[in-house]
């Protein structure tokens, strides 16, 4: 793992890290991703039918380790946040999204690491954000969403505010894996249950008392 080259958008909102792996640290990540069980479907919106293929919470894989490692290291926006959910999903070639938000707060952020190892322009795959209407489904008048695309460069990591309204696109030609972490606030109230917390060692299950 790598210090990596960070490129920021919406003033910090999204934020964007690259040339963290080694092609063989990659290599590694990008095998044992593709290795999980898939169900089908992850469901982004109530009114809308499922997309895609996702896993259950992936905690222990060496994947799962290697990006909290990285968001210990590098991402301190999230720290002492609590892990809301781990998954990760994929989508067939040319398979469509639905725009959606993952948490309606403010305070609730998105890690998502793009396990592959090649891309090409014209293989698509980026993930899209509506940066100027957040999390409005509905739009009338003469306010249109303006539209950023991230390209999925092997090995990338982004990481944005959960209530931004983004869509996957698929690939042309190959399937989309994108290992995803949620985060959200501590809330003494609601997280009574020992939760576990970034860069919070205490709080983690596999740690090693010396």
């Amino acid at each position: 793992m790598q210090k990596p080259k960070i490129t920021e958008y919406l003033d910090g909102d999204i934020k964007v890290y690259d040339e963290v792996f080694t092609p063989p640290e990659l290599n590694e990540l990008v095998t044992e991703v593709a290795s999980w069980s898939y169900l089908y479907g992850e469901v982004d919106d109530v009114d809308l039918p499922p997309t895609g293929m996702s896993t259950g919470d992936y905690t222990g894989t060496k994947t799962f380790n290697s990006l909290w490692q990285f968001l210990e290291e590098y991402v301190p926006v999230v720290h002492k946040s609590v892990l809301k959910r781990s998954h990760a999903n994929i989508f067939a070639p040319r398979e469509l999204a639905n725009y959606h938000v993952d948490d309606e707060s403010d305070n609730a952020w998105t890690f998502m690491f793009y396990a592959n190892n090649s891309w090409d322009i014209n293989q698509g795959g980026e993930t899209k954000f509506i940066t100027n209407l957040r999390h409005e489904y509905n739009t009338t008048g003469t306010e249109y969403p303006e539209i950023i695309a991230i390209p999925p460069i092997p090995g990338r990591m982004i990481i944005f505010k959960s209530n931004i309204l983004h869509t996957a696109t698929p690939f042309k030609d190959f399937h989309r894996f994108t290992p995803t972490i949620k985060f959200v606030p501590f809330d003494p109230v609601i997280h009574t249950e020992g939760p576990l917390r970034l860069a919070m060692k205490e709080t983690y299950p596999w740690r090693k008392d010396k």
